[in-house]
């Protein structure tokens, strides 16, 4: 027999430490010894113990012959009957409430009033339009980049699950609400406790499956929609992308990795396992890892290929559809009292029935760079616009810029003249997007109206290629 502290194995005495066993006794064999703390064995009559994977690796593996309360499988990585898997550990099921799910109830009632006050406001009858405020355009501008903001909010999530294995993020007690924002299925699961009221392994199944799938089937729902009606489609699909589409790639990606390294970074060979559903083996392709593989890698094709090759067709779609817009300028004449605005074309010539709104954008863009706080009167003539002064201060209002603090005047009025040309355009642009007949501008009228240049898509699309 050997000595304390080491086992028997293929008939030699090896030291137990090498296989991370406890022989606290002579004479015992390696396959009944007690694993490590933070140790478990592959299969009950292994002869070693492979180190857990974070999180909470002492509770998984407490050094016993059984995983800790609440876990069980492959190195104790699947949660047992009655437990609930939240945020890579197992929480029994009396522990419901928590602040993370309060949060998430509180989110999804919120969602839920807005969905209803804006079906409200859409049904209600015609109402004269109020004058615009700076309060007005702040809550615009505001409703406009709140889901950019939200997919930031959504990539620091997916973020912080990118750290070392065994570093601990528990000083970081805003994950939790973090990850909430992520709006898959599997989180909607959680903040009602479905493991608890239904078979746990069944619904942690469901939802691993069901959360890639639900912008993909968005994306079908809304191609029916857009054959109903021109642009309503893809209009829905711009506006629900942006909160779904971080969440869904993060799950199909989760249910697409295996965990192929134990705790110490060795190999686990055949006991690989998937992440999202430990209890499947990675080489498992039949039953369930079937329909697992067919689910994430066909998400992984409308999240990497299908919905990038939509959001390129937008982009080349509005810069071919709007270089019109840009084709031009505007040449001024006259005094600062009368003051007369003709579109030059650069190239080709412009339809005279579409010449009396652009040469009103034009105007428009001068008076607000030059004119700012000023009455003037605007008549539109045969082929050009004039404005005039109703009174007689026709000094031109200078406002307060960084840029003027290190230009001189002649550059200031530079910067001036190409404001009001880039102000010029984007009011062409938003008049030409308001007469498209192309399906796809009419339903990206709301995002493109988001960039003062609607050839500034291309960082919602980057956006989408980083996530």
């Amino acid at each position: 027999s050997c000595d304390k502290h080491q086992t028997l194995r293929d008939g030699n005495c090896i030291l137990c430490s090498k296989l991370h066993l406890q022989c606290e006794t002579a004479g015992i064999r390696a396959s009944r010894a007690l694993p490590e703390v933070r140790y478990a064995r592959l299969e009950p009559q292994a002869t070693e113990a492979r180190r857990c994977v974070p999180p909470d690796v002492s509770e998984r593996c407490p050094g016993s012959h059984q995983c800790g309360l609440g876990y069980s499988g492959t190195l104790c990585a699947t949660c047992a009957n009655q437990f609930r898997a939240t945020g890579g550990r197992c929480e029994q099921c009396v522990q419901a409430s928590s602040p993370s799910i309060w949060f998430k109830m509180l989110l999804g009632v919120a969602a839920l009033l807005l969905v209803i006050y804006a079906i409200y406001r859409r049904t209600r009858g015609h109402q004269v339009p109020q004058p615009a405020s700076a309060g007005s355009q702040l809550k615009t501008l505001m409703v406009l980049q709140a889901p950019g903001l939200l997919q930031v909010v959504q990539l620091w999530a997916v973020l912080s699950q990118l750290r070392r294995p065994g570093q601990s993020i528990s000083n970081l007690p805003e994950i939790p609400y973090v990850e909430a924002l992520q709006l898959t299925f599997n989180d909607i699961q959680n903040s009602v406790s479905l493991q608890c009221i239904f078979d746990a392994a069944t619904v942690r199944t469901a939802a691993a499956l069901a959360s890639p799938l639900l912008p993909p089937f968005l994306l079908a729902c809304t191609a029916a929609l857009e054959f109903c009606h021109a642009g309503r489609g893809v209009a829905v699909l711009l506006k629900v992308l942006p909160f779904l589409f971080i969440g869904g790639a993060y799950s199909t990606a989760n249910l697409l990795s295996c965990q192929f390294e134990d705790g110490d970074g060795k190999s686990l060979g055949t006991f690989a396992f998937r992440r999202a559903l430990p209890q499947l083996h990675c080489y498992d392709g039949s039953g369930i890892g079937f329909w697992v593989d067919v689910v994430g890698y066909s998400s992984a094709l409308a999240y990497g290929i299908l919905i990038p090759l939509l959001l390129a067709a937008l982009m080349l779609r509005q810069n071919f559809a709007l270089q019109h817009a840009r084709l031009f300028y505007a040449r001024v004449d006259g005094e600062p009292r009368d003051i007369t605005l003709r579109l030059e074309m650069l190239q080709g010539h412009m339809p005279q029935e579409a010449l009396p709104k652009r040469l009103l954008a034009a105007a428009a863009a001068y008076m607000a760079v030059h004119c700012r706080g000023k009455r003037r009167q605007v008549r539109l003539h045969d082929g050009c616009i004039t404005t005039s002064s109703e009174n007689d201060d026709i000094e031109e209002v200078e406002g307060l810029s960084e840029v003027k603090v290190v230009a001189d005047a002649e550059t200031s009025r530079k910067i001036n003249v190409l404001r009001a040309h880039r102000l010029t355009k984007m009011l062409i642009e938003r008049i030409m997007l308001d007469e498209a007949e192309d399906r796809l501008l009419i339903g990206s009228q709301s995002l493109l109206c988001k960039y003062t240049l609607s050839e500034d898509v291309w960082m919602f699309v980057v956006m989408k290629l980083f996530a």
